[in-house]
């Protein structure tokens, strides 16, 4: 459990506080925070509540969920019920409201290998085929193709039927490599194929070239440990706030007996108390 700044300036209705989350490419951020009081009507925004907000994701994220921001990423929505006891006021995680998820899912290259993902195209010259796809909601696409020649010059001639043929070598091959990348939050990349020309038949995936990157919820998501923070009931209205909940109560009484009980190892080792 975590002290907030005892000087914190809140609003007295503040009752429950929920944000979103989300990181990618070793950034990430806070994307939205909302507060309100306690008959679920949104308060405006304090710029007093900015350390608040960051202690809050500090102490739910940082310790479960370290690194979400590292390549494709992850995020998640948190939800904190307000509530007080013995002149102080508790912000406490709620569980059943808040989840966490990562966001890429590993593209089982192997299977890439093995049925070496080709697309059946005859063509002169040498391709570089570039397939964008996505899907959300249930419903998945590919959104454009392009081809052109491996040194980057126009096609002299492109037969009507490779269009067809790559779609549905690529609709195949996404079935394999990431079922269900269509459902609810969907998937999303750009599959790359090279073609050797001089008449082959077959244009091959390059699967350093291809991006994939998957939003698919279920199968990633994350569990939450239970977090409380408290601050000063400085500004708030105690008569608005429910007392603090049997169950959290004997969480913060364990954390206590624990801190406690490191405190005095420490002190008949001649250690230093922890901070």
């Amino acid at each position: 459990m975590s002290k907030h700044n005892e000087n914190q300036k809140l609003p007295g209705s503040l009752a429950r506080a929920t944000l979103s989350f989300s990181g990618s490419g070793d950034s990430g951020d806070i994307d939205t925070f909302e507060f309100y009081d306690a008959n679920g009507n949104e308060l405006d925004f304090l710029e007093a509540l900015d350390d608040l907000v960051n202690d809050l994701f500090e102490e739910a994220v940082s310790n479960d969920f370290a690194g979400y921001e590292i390549d494709g990423g992850g995020g998640g929505d948190l939800c904190f019920d307000v509530y007080h006891k013995d002149g102080k006021v508790y912000f406490v995680l709620n569980l059943d409201e808040s989840s966490l998820y990562y966001c890429q899912r590993e593209v089982d290259s192997a299977i890439i290998h093995n049925d070496k993902a080709s697309i059946d195209l005859t063509s002169s010259e040498p391709l570089h085929i570039e397939v964008e796809f996505s899907g959300i909601g249930d419903s998945g696409s590919i959104d454009e193709i392009n081809i052109t020649r491996k040194n980057g010059g126009a096609l002299d001639d492109e037969d009507p039927e490779w269009e067809s043929a790559i779609e549905d070598a690529v609709y195949d091959l996404l079935e394999k490599i990431l079922p269900g990348w269509e459902i609810d939050e969907g998937s999303c990349g750009t599959l790359v194929f090279s073609h050797p020309g001089g008449g082959a038949q077959q244009a091959v995936i390059d699967v350093d070239e291809s991006q994939f990157t998957s939003f698919y919820e279920e199968s990633y998501e994350q569990s939450l440990a239970p977090c409380i923070l408290s601050c000063s009931a400085d500004n708030f209205d105690l008569s608005l706030l429910d007392d603090l909940p049997a169950e959290v109560v004997a969480i913060i009484e364990k954390e206590n007996r624990d801190a406690e009980a490191i405190s005095a190892t420490l002190a008949n080792q001649g250690g230093a108390e922890p901070i």
